[in-house]
């Protein structure tokens, strides 16, 4: 749940700093659907290697203690669950980062609005009991999960919801675009 507004704001950098002439004669050289799919595949990249630094770093400073293997998660699933959880949470960052773009909004201020409000609404709207838990991705309910044993059909679930979640603001992010070169 943590890194989910860091890769949101991350992929919101890295779209915005792209100046708005430049994105408009990438849009003319390439291509719509080019200039928006490089942008999002390099914010993909770049939360790729955040997350990366995100699994390494506890092990550095001394994050990670304990027993290795305690318990009923063995160090090997307890790594493949973490990163399972992270690259969960990738998606729909990207996609809430671009959402907050200058490109979709207009304005820095807007951007830092919907960046606020959609990590916001992901950490309420996704506590136990929530009125409409799906109208944000799945990072608080993954952080639940992963607190007790995993059953494989909650993990589908919860990654299905995760990628649809992506796919419908993507499908903004992309409309949004047409209508606001």
């Amino acid at each position: 749940m943590v890194l989910f507004p860091v890769l949101a704001w991350q992929t919101r950098i890295l779209l915005d700093v792209e100046p708005d002439v430049q994105r408009r004669l990438a849009l003319v050289v390439v291509g719509p659907a080019r200039e928006r799919a490089a942008g999002l595949l390099a914010a993909t990249v770049a939360g790729l290697g955040t997350v990366a630094v995100a699994m390494v770093f506890p092990w550095l400073v001394g994050g990670v203690t304990g027993p290795v293997g305690s318990g009923d998660r063995s160090l090997p699933v307890g790594l493949a669950l973490g990163l399972w959880a992270h690259l969960l949470a990738l998606p729909a960052a990207v996609a809430l980062g671009a959402l907050a773009s200058r490109a979709v909004t207009g304005s820095a201020g807007y951007g830092v609005a919907v960046l606020a409000l959609g990590a916001v609404g992901a950490l309420v709207l996704g506590l136990s009991g929530s009125v409409a838990p799906w109208l944000a991705p799945p990072v608080m309910a993954t952080a639940r999960a992963l607190t007790g044993p995993l059953v494989v059909s909650t993990a589908l679930l919860l990654s299905a919801g995760a990628l649809a979640w992506a796919a419908v603001a993507l499908a903004g992010y992309v409309w949004r675009r047409r209508v606001r070169p």
